[in-house]
């Protein structure tokens, strides 16, 4: 167990990093990424499932509509109380969209960065390889 910016593990010694809705609950991104690039050998893979913000404002305001409603739904059905996944869409709020993050993935030391939608366009899968 280790903070996600600084894992004390070796440099270059990882082949995969992997990680599912974590970069957005990370301080600062930049560092996180920097890590993760740090972490893997040279023309290794990272692939990391994360929600998505899109460019738009029109975009994001759905968006975070929808998460709004299907968190407090799931919330009542699944634990008997509609507020549980609020924290959700508050994470978004300083997320870098897509044009964003991309940049950010090829300023730590990614290429090859490949973003595949998915849930409608809600969640984003990116794969990459370090430099």
């Amino acid at each position: 167990v280790a903070d996600l910016v600084s894992t004390g593990l070796p440099s270059a010694s990882a082949d995969i990093v992997t990680g599912a809705y974590a970069i957005r609950l990370a301080a600062p991104v930049e560092a996180a990424l920097a890590e993760a690039a740090r972490l893997l050998r040279p023309g290794g893979t990272a692939a990391f499932l994360e929600f998505a913000r899109p460019v738009s404002p029109a975009g994001w305001r759905l968006e975070m509509t929808l998460l709004r409603l299907w968190g407090a739904t799931w919330g009542r059905l699944i634990h008997g109380r509609g507020g549980v996944y609020t924290y959700i869409p508050e994470t978004l709020e300083h997320f870098p969209n897509r044009v964003q993050l991309r940049r950010m993935f090829a300023a730590a030391g990614f290429s090859d960065i490949r973003r595949r939608s998915c849930f409608f366009g809600v969640m984003d899968l990116w794969t990459l390889r370090r430099n």
